[in-house]
């Protein structure tokens, strides 16, 4: 008598590196329209070294490290401003108002910011 045994099926990957795997496929076809205003406009905008533009734009902001990413605006003789792109928006628009650069706390009015 002959008996016969079935090979053993493989099951699928259920572990953490198939999850990792999964989550970094998911995260990867993702991206966040960030539209970005500044006053005064022509202000460069900086993500990580890279410059991407200058505003007012239109970016499209891959997730990074399952967290955010920090964008900076900057501008001649004006201070540098920034903000954090969250992983799971999907839209935004930031708009930002660039001071002009002055002195330490204190030696300076509101109204020398404004000019």
């Amino acid at each position: 008598m002959r008996t016969l045994t079935a090979a053993p099926t493989p099951s699928p990957r259920t572990g953490p590196a198939a999850l990792l795997l999964a989550a970094a496929a998911l995260l990867g076809a993702c991206t966040h329209k960030v539209q970005v205003l500044s006053d005064p406009p022509g202000a460069e905008v900086v993500i990580g070294r890279k410059s991407v533009g200058v505003t007012p734009v239109q970016l499209e902001v891959k997730p990074w490290k399952l967290g955010t990413r920090e964008v900076k605006v900057k501008a001649v003789g004006r201070r540098t401003a920034s903000f954090k792109v969250p992983l799971f928006k999907r839209k935004s628009t930031h708009e930002l108002v660039l001071v002009r650069k002055h002195g330490p706390s204190g030696t300076w009015e509101p109204e020398d910011a404004e000019q």
